[in-house]
């Protein structure tokens, strides 16, 4: 009987916990992906427990718990992240003591709650920065040097002042060594604001210089071989029609940037027309991971981008190539932050 009591016990504490983490990314941060994840790790616990288990309720005694009036509340919680990671904490000790009461009778059950956990290991994750802070972006620049009207390095610390939320190197036509030496400077300086650095299509340089995140093109490296380069950040991905969301989504990226939305003298974009502002939405909407609209965006269009629920925007030659980025940045982030 003291073992249905265990297995009870933890599989409210689990579910407990599994539900004030998904009330976390559902609410706090708004996403419903990863928010999904936790609701169906949440329902799977009972239907993999042991039939002989699914009666443990009956066994209960909160009356006469010892353990009731034990007060778990010691750990200082300033904030709605600070919840979700101790409900996340919370679950995980209980999956482990699932997995660890139901081996000696049940091994394959309790090697299936050993899966949770690590699930649940890997939504951990996205409650630390850079995932935290991605989720919460909704001005993303893109600095490649020659568009600039300032030094490259003003010019990133000029965004970074303006109220930039990420910064993304695209140097199409440098060497390695060149576009190393400019992502070391952007990381210095990301570090000083407290701000993220994103690296156009090279892992490889985004590790070496402790980048936050890389961003691909759908002709560049797939998304699970970036991240085998680059295991600790996150991973974003162009796309260009509904059915590139699903597919990006399918392959793990982390967020996504849907455009053309207008036309665009930045990149090279021959044979794809702009998408849009109707399909721009349409695919926003459809997402489950952080979305940002790029292409031609002005300020005049960044209120309409915002006017249609898009939650995040990626300038580049408004910005950079303007006679002062951080004023234009301003501008930007009081439409996308209001």
């Amino acid at each position: 009987m003291h073992i249905k009591r265990i297995i009870d016990a933890n599989m409210n504490r689990a579910a407990e916990g599994l539900r004030a983490v998904e009330e976390y990314f559902r609410f706090s941060v708004s996403d419903p992906r990863t928010a999904g994840s936790l609701r169906e790790l949440r329902h799977s616990m009972r239907t993999i427990l042991p039939e002989e288990m699914k009666d443990s309720p009956v066994s209960r005694d909160s009356v006469n718990d010892p353990g009731a009036d034990l007060d778990e509340s010691a750990q200082t919680r300033q904030c709605s992240r600070d919840v979700a990671l101790a409900n996340c904490k919370r679950a995980q000790e209980a999956l482990r003591v699932l997995e660890e009461y139901l081996k000696p009778s049940f091994a394959e059950h309790a090697a299936l709650f050993k899966k949770k956990r690590f699930d649940l290991y890997s939504i951990e994750k996205r409650l630390y920065s850079p995932f935290n802070r991605l989720s919460r972006s909704r001005l993303y620049i893109i600095v490649t040097e020659s568009f600039c009207t300032l030094s490259f390095e003003d010019t990133v610390r000029a965004v970074f002042d303006g109220g930039a939320d990420m910064v993304q190197l695209r140097e199409k036509d440098m060497t390695g060594r060149e576009f190393l030496e400019r992502a070391e400077a952007a990381k210095r300086i990301a570090e000083e604001y407290d701000r993220l650095l994103v690296i156009n299509d090279r892992p490889d340089i985004a590790c070496i210089c402790g980048a936050d995140g890389v961003h691909v093109g759908r002709d560049d490296i797939p998304v699970d071989k970036v991240r085998r380069v680059f295991p600790s950040g996150f991973v974003g991905m162009s796309t260009h029609s509904p059915g590139q969301v699903t597919e990006a989504e399918k392959m793990g990226a982390d967020y996504i940037g849907i455009g053309p939305v207008y036309s665009t003298a930045t990149k090279k974009t021959a044979g794809r027309d702009p998408i849009g502002l109707d399909a721009a939405a349409e695919m926003a909407e459809q997402a489950g991971i952080p979305v940002f609209a790029i292409g031609g965006i002005t300020r005049e269009l960044c209120l309409e981008i915002k006017e249609r629920g898009i939650p995040g925007v990626c300038i580049c030659s408004a910005v950079i190539s303007s006679d002062n980025p951080g004023k234009e940045t301003a501008y930007f982030a009081d439409i996308m932050k209001e």
